[in-house]
This record gives C-alpha cells, structure tokens and sequence, in this order.
C-alpha cells in the first residue's frame, strides 16, 4: 500500500508499507507508468539484531536480509524541498531513522541509516545496510518482469581501473522459477581494509530500458547483494554483515549507530553511463571527504 510519493527531478520516490516486510523504499523514473500495489517491496532498512528470525524459509546461510527486525512501523516523516526523513519502530525500543537527500545537481540521492537502542537494555547488531531498494523489474503487460534483466558490477584490482562486468538474471540463479518458490541472491564485495579489492563498491540492475545503480561510502568491509523472492527484486548495500564479514556492534541502551552514506539513483539507460563514466568524480569526491571522518564500526 502506498503511503507517501515524491517528486524530485525526474524521479519518483515512493515510500511503501506491505505487511510481510515493514516499510519499503521504490526509486523509478517518474514517468514510469507502474501502480504501486504491482511492486513487491520488502524493507527499506535492511538490520539484524541478535535473535531475530528470517521472515524467509530457506534463506539461513544465503543472505541476512529480511529477518522479523525489519519488522517496523513508521512512526513520524518529514519532507524538505531536497531531503525526506523517516522515523521508525518497532515498538519494542528499537528506533531507526532513514535519511534521504536530494542533489539536484547530479540527480543522485545519498542515503543512510541511523539505529537508535530504546529498548532498556544491550542490543547486538548483526546487520545494518545503508541503503535498500524495492520494487525493481522490468514494465511488462502492466506489471513486471525479470527478462532481460542484468546486474553490473565493476572488477577491480591493484592498479588496475575497474571494468564493467554485465551478468543476466538467469545466469545468476535470479530468475524467476517455475515454482516461485525460495530466495535468490546474490552477495557481494570484499573484507578488510582495502575496499577496492576484486570489486569496486558499485552495482546496478538494467532492464526494461531503466537502470537502478548505486555506490557506497566504503572504508571497511562492504558487501552488496540482489536479491530475489517474487517478480521484483531488492538492491542493497553496507557495512559487511554478520555472515559475509563476521560483523557485529554491540549497541548500550540509548546509545545510537550509524552507517555511511550510500548514493543512489534511478532513471534511463543513460544514468549508468553517468554513474560509472563522468558522475564518479563528482559524487565519488563527497563519499571521500565524508569517509575520511572516522567512526567506530
């Protein structure tokens, strides 16, 4: 069910609410003619404290993403002319704030997420994205599809620039199957302390002559991962979780964490040509200054 959409630039930004997922974020071009009851969306604030649950039979092992912590009800949303900030709960104690900012410039959003412990005692973090998109599929007949549809990643190693590295849904395992049955994903990046090594922290999914890209503040172990359960699939990315990179933070009662920024964008086939060819030297410039201010992780 639609809760909210803006309008920024040529892109619509809808926030969502499904009742398997909590809330979701959908980023499609605004010219797009898609319904929002036709996206599956899960959550757009993808944590996993200690002792949560996968919503996901079968998921345990293959990805951490959508466990009963994302669970989370919207408490209060504020918009701005280039900035919209959403607060959420899961009535238990446990607070997240969703910050999203506009740069009109380059049409890029950065996107982060702060967790906030109200819950009276110690919680462990085992999972906190910086960013997550629903929704994503090719327009098909009125609803969407996963044919044709490709993530790209770019390789990189040392002192080698990063190359384009195209892969279709179905040689991935990302289809969809026969049954619609089981989770598909995958889960990328690198751990330890050099972030561009094997892949650069970028990915986008093409189809349907739209692209849906991403790249991370990355000054630690990262991962990325698309994932798939119905006809549309989630894009998201962060610090290394639990799984991939043996993370976790230990989070004091009232205290708070938050991840860096991820930047995001949505629109035509030409955005990932902006994305990976000139836009990097600019939004590539602020994720560095932003990086170089240390934070505990």
């Amino acid at each position: 069910m639609l809760y909210r959409e803006y309008i920024f630039g040529g892109c619509a930004v809808r926030y969502l609410q499904t009742p398997e997922f909590g809330v979701g974020l959908v980023l499609l071009p605004a010219d797009m003619p898609a319904e929002p009851d036709a996206h599956f969306c899960d959550s757009m604030v993808q944590a996993r404290l200690r002792g949560a649950r996968s919503l996901v039979d079968y998921s345990e092992g293959m990805t951490m993403r959508n466990s009963s912590s994302v669970l989370l009800r919207i408490e209060e949303q504020s918009a701005a002319e280039h900035s919209v900030v959403t607060c959420l709960s899961d009535g238990a104690g446990n607070e997240y704030i969703h910050t999203l900012e506009y740069d009109a410039d380059t049409g890029v959003f950065s996107v982060w997420v702060e967790y906030r412990n109200r819950s009276g005692r110690e919680q462990v973090l085992e999972q906190l994205q910086s960013f997550s998109l629903g929704g994503i599929g090719a327009p098909h007949g009125g609803a969407f599809s996963d044919i044709g549809m490709k993530l790209v990643r770019m390789t990189s190693a040392w002192s080698r620039e990063c190359r384009l590295k195209e892969d279709e849904f179905c040689e991935l395992g990302l289809d969809k199957s026969w049954a619609q049955h089981g989770v598909k994903s995958e889960r990328f990046g690198q751990v330890g302390s050099m972030p561009n090594r094997g892949w650069f922290p970028f990915a986008a999914v093409e189809g349907g002559g739209c692209v849906w890209a991403a790249m991370l503040e990355a000054p630690y172990s990262w991962q990325m991962e698309a994932y798939k359960l119905r006809e549309t699939c989630s894009l998201s990315g962060g610090l290394a979780d639990y799984e991939f990179g043996h993370w976790f933070k230990k989070i004091a009662d009232g205290a708070s964490f938050s991840t860096h920024k991820a930047g995001e964008r949505a629109g035509c086939m030409q955005c990932l040509r902006t994305l990976s060819g000139q836009a990097p030297s600019r939004v590539g410039y602020a994720s560095r200054k932003r990086a170089g201010n240390a934070r505990s992780v």
